[in-house]
């Protein structure tokens, strides 16, 4: 059975996320994750989209909010080819000047090569629908 994140009846899908780049390894990336934000990051079951698999891995912090990280390439497709540098999709709630401050703190990482701001594009959004919903 898969699991789903319920969030609300109506999926409320940031408008803003941010796309990290590593050549690290996921563990290695998430453990730089968790030591930055001050999450406990634990990986949940994988997105299956189109016959690939993708990693998840979320946390809820102390106001109930979802924090995820989804990887967005898995062992032979690239989720979202629009970013195909990027590794993972930073996903959060946080109002753009709390992503921003996430932002610089990500990129004083050995672990992060790069990481920025993107907005949600079609395909992304129809992920996060599908993902965020029951």
């Amino acid at each position: 059975m898969k699991k789903r994140i319920k969030l609300t009846d109506k999926p409320d899908i940031p408008g803003k996320l941010i796309g990290i780049a590593s050549h690290y390894k996921e563990y290695a990336l998430v453990w730089a994750v968790n030591r930055i934000t001050g999450f406990n990051f634990s990986k949940i079951e994988d997105l299956n989209f189109k016959g690939n698999i993708f990693s998840v891995f979320k946390y809820t912090d102390k106001k109930d909010d979802t924090h995820l990280l989804l990887a967005n390439k898995s062992s032979n497709a690239i989720l979202i080819p629009k970013y195909k540098t990027i590794d993972f999709f930073y996903i959060s709630r946080k109002n753009e000047s709390e992503l921003k401050t996430i932002v610089s703190e990500f990129l004083k990482s050995d672990k992060i090569n790069g990481s920025f701001i993107l907005e949600n594009d079609k395909l992304l959004i129809n992920i996060l629908t599908e993902l965020f919903s029951e």
